[in-house]
């Protein structure tokens, strides 16, 4: 009686067909996953370009749905694919590893709210991501609140009407945080010699780059032409700040600082179109977060209307709208002009 090969293995091929993305959604142990929504494209298109949106599978109408063996049949072409499904974190890569998507794990915010004293804050209604409608949790009377079952990536916990905090998760994580209630504060920005803004015209962003971050989409004038105010006590933390007007700069603020003056880089960045395009520079290793959210201090370039950025010498992402990723660029100190 014959005995089967101990190193026999099954493989299973996938042909490739022209216009159809076959592949299969499991979840983190590798079971097939029924029902997941796959589509072509960012995350950005299920979830709008405001950040924190929730994703929607209903933005999407040339999507796909896996079978209850988790294979999926996508008609269409890009770059990227995205999965996503209600228990598990959405996944986006790009289409050529798209044969095999792997959902990533859900997580959780918990932690206290206090005041500034220390003292826990209860009965204190808090919501996840939307101002208005987002996941309640109300506080109890230890200040305790908790958000569960949470996708990967950036969420903000709002509190009348403010944002706290902003929060970025990985797949799985659960994170304690102690909340403060901030009392009312201005961080003061100096402009550097040179950098020209008309502060009524000013839309931009000041995004933070920690895993615990602050976000800041409001400026007002200053008491001084080459001041911007930005009317919130500002979280500590590394920053980077984009604005309508071409002034991008990385920022690192210290516990307490209530000024700061940044330095502008010495390399001019231009960029032309014969074709409008909103667009705007952030460090070439920018989470999809930080490019989201920076792209809505969009500098227009379109014909003879250019975009004029000066950045430090290095390594840089320029996004379009809903922070799509146009193309990489590396900056000398000479600058650099693109078409």
């Amino acid at each position: 009686m014959s005995q089967a090969c101990p190193w026999r293995r099954r493989i299973l091929f996938v042909l490739p067909e022209r216009g159809v993305l076959r592949g299969q959604v499991v979840d983190p142990d590798g079971a097939p996953v029924a029902n997941a929504f796959v589509y072509f494209g960012g995350q950005a298109r299920a979830r709008g370009d405001e950040p924190f949106k929730p994703f929607r599978p209903g933005r999407i109408l040339d999507g796909a749905r896996s079978g209850a063996d988790g294979w999926f049949e996508l008609r269409g072409e890009g770059c990227e694919v995205t999965a996503g499904h209600e228990r598990f974190s959405s996944v986006t890569l790009d289409a050529v590893r798209a044969s095999r998507i792997v959902l990533g794990a859900r997580g959780a915010l918990r932690g206290r709210l206090v005041d500034a004293s220390g003292r826990a804050l209860a009965d204190r209604l808090l919501r996840l991501d939307q101002r208005k409608d987002g996941p309640p949790s109300t506080t109890d009377a230890a200040g305790r609140f908790a958000f569960e079952r949470l996708e990967a990536g950036a969420h903000a916990v709002w509190l009348e009407g403010q944002v706290l905090v902003g929060v970025r998760l990985e797949a799985g994580e659960e994170r304690e945080l102690d909340l403060t209630v901030p009392a009312l504060g201005t961080l003061e920005l100096l402009l550097p010699p040179g950098a020209t803004l008309a502060p009524d015209e000013v839309r931009g962003v000041l995004v933070g780059r920690e895993d615990v971050f602050g976000f800041y989409h409001e400026f007002a004038p200053g008491s001084a032409p080459d001041m911007l105010l930005v009317p919130h006590s500002v979280l500590p933390g590394r920053y980077w700040l984009a604005s309508s007007q071409g002034v991008v700069a990385p920022l690192t603020l210290a516990p307490g600082a209530t000024r700061i003056e940044f330095e502008l880089g010495g390399a001019v960045l231009r960029v032309r179109s014969t074709q409008r395009v909103n667009i705007q520079v952030v460090p070439a290793d920018a989470d999809p977060f930080l490019r989201l959210a920076a792209a809505r201090g969009y500098v227009k370039v379109v014909r003879e209307t250019e975009g004029r950025f000066r950045v430090s010498p290095g390594r840089y992402a320029l996004v379009g709208e809903a922070g799509v990723l146009l193309r990489e660029v590396d900056v000398p100190v000479e600058g650099l002009e693109l078409e």
